[in-house]
């Protein structure tokens, strides 16, 4: 069983249905059109959610993001 907090498992909620933070959604934006020039504000302001749940959530984001190369590379 995995647990998490009521306020992670709100959030996954929301995200299933489609709805995230506007600072996620910028940042996927400029990894998509590969144009970094707001990575750092987009990463400072996600770094500052929570005590540490926003490093937190960027470091699994990179996790995804590198599972996802290495598995487009093998195909």
């Amino acid at each position: 069983t995995v647990r998490t907090t009521t306020i992670s498992e709100a959030y996954y909620e929301t995200l299933i249905l489609g709805y995230t933070s506007s600072h996620f959604k910028d940042l996927i934006g400029i990894i998509k059109n590969k144009d970094l020039s707001e990575w750092d504000t987009l990463v400072d302001r996600i770094g500052a959610y929570g005590h540490t749940s926003g490093w937190d959530t960027l470091y699994g984001l990179n996790l995804f993001l590198l599972k996802l190369e290495n598995e487009t590379i093998d195909v």
